[in-house]
């Protein structure tokens, strides 16, 4: 079984062990929000052009969540957030940075804090993002001449005969977040958070790179790379107790 999913399923039974069901006991409600870089992989699949690849691109994303006390130490949690798309094909010193777009996303999911009766308390998380898109299309290269794709030198460039680039056709990403941080309670209403969460797409890569011909100089090379859409985050916070 693949690895999230694992995480998934033990990560359920262990937090909804623990839900307290009962309807006289009053449940706690918190606001809260997140911001902070998120790091995108770039991923090369296949190249026999040595220095050409997919940088890791850091992008800024922000979130909303609000939470409903399931137990003592386990929240419901649900959010809306805003993470930016970029890739960065580069060679030696010269890069080629491409903003995608700016994604909207929903999240449910649960949280577990240990250590309650300290102000300094470990919590675990994992949530499930869901993130819609416009369908996007395939664009083609198919020139003898060649298509400039980066620069190798300032006097030659790397050129584009055949290829394809393809982002993803799918109109909803879904994406498992496991997540781990500390909640640090500023007052008897307000906690302050730092936490680092995993992003796994679970759907089509975001972008794929099949350059079957490139030209430098008298030489031709090939090129295949990706950017899965997973990501690594580390999110600042504040929390606020409604009740």
């Amino acid at each position: 079984m693949d690895t999230k999913y694992i995480i998934l399923t033990l990560f359920l039974i262990f937090g909804f062990g623990e839900i307290d069901l009962s309807a006289q006991s009053q449940k706690e409600v918190i606001l809260g929000i997140e911001l902070g870089p998120a790091m995108q992989f770039g991923n090369i699949d296949q190249s026999n052009l040595q220095g050409l690849t997919l940088k890791n691109t850091l992008n800024p994303q922000i979130r909303f969540n609000g939470y409903l006390e399931l137990s003592d130490n386990l929240r419901l949690k649900t959010g809306l957030g805003l993470m930016t798309y970029s890739t960065n094909l580069a060679f030696g010193e010269f890069s080629d940075p491409v903003l995608i777009r700016e994604v909207a996303n929903i999240s449910l999911g649960l949280e577990k804090e240990f250590l309650s009766n300290r102000k300094l308390r470990p919590f675990l998380g994992l949530d499930i993002f869901v993130q819609s898109r416009p369908k996007m299309n395939k664009v083609e290269f198919d020139s003898s001449e060649g298509i400039k794709l980066i620069p190798a030198s300032e006097t030659q460039d790397i050129l584009v005969n055949q290829g394809t680039v393809t982002v993803s056709s799918s109109s909803v990403f879904l994406y498992l977040t496991p997540s781990v941080g500390f909640n640090y309670q500023l007052s008897n209403k307000i906690l302050a958070s730092l936490s680092g969460t995993y992003g796994w797409n679970l759907t089509d890569p975001l972008i794929i790179f099949d350059y079957s011909t490139l030209t430098l100089g008298e030489r031709s090379y090939s090129f295949k790379g990706s950017y899965s859409g997973d990501f690594l985050s580390v999110l600042v916070g504040l929390k606020y107790r409604l009740r």
